[in-house]
């Protein structure tokens, strides 16, 4: 078994929430809105961890298009995280809207809707929460 290992640091200081991330050689900057405390100088906690679902999403719908030699132009993906708790308990509810650019067949996008959900972080993160993947209207 292969095992990928991934390090991440984050790093704050006395600005409250700001957090300088680094990723390799990719600094991030991750706050608070200003109407949670923080001074909104990058995105919160909880919008990179959808980025990197819609990032991971895009590219895994790409890479299975370039390998089939089908006519993917472009893909986008929107991703909303709906976070509540009832009775101390926390539910998330994920949705992934898909669209897709270039000449498709019905099949084919059926297709790229299924392996959408196939992307790692998607594998990673279903357990845990729930992800419905639609094609937007």
């Amino acid at each position: 078994m292969d095992a990928k290992i991934n390090t991440i640091t984050a790093t704050s200081g006395t600005e409250p929430y700001a957090t300088t991330i680094v990723a390799g050689k990719h600094i991030i900057l991750s706050d608070e809105p200003v109407d949670h405390g923080g001074a909104d100088k990058g995105p919160s906690a909880h919008d990179l961890l959808i980025s990197a679902l819609a990032s991971c999403t895009c590219i895994t719908v790409s890479m299975y298009a370039f390998r089939k030699g089908w006519n993917l132009e472009g893909v986008s993906a929107a991703v909303t995280m709906e976070r509540s708790i009832e009775n101390g308990l926390q539910s998330t509810n994920t949705r992934i809207q898909l669209s897709f650019s270039g000449a498709l067949e019905a099949e084919q996008i059926q297709r790229l809707l299924v392996i959408a959900g196939k992307c790692p972080v998607h594998k990673t993160l279903a357990p845990a929460m729930s992800i419905d993947i639609s094609l937007k209207a």
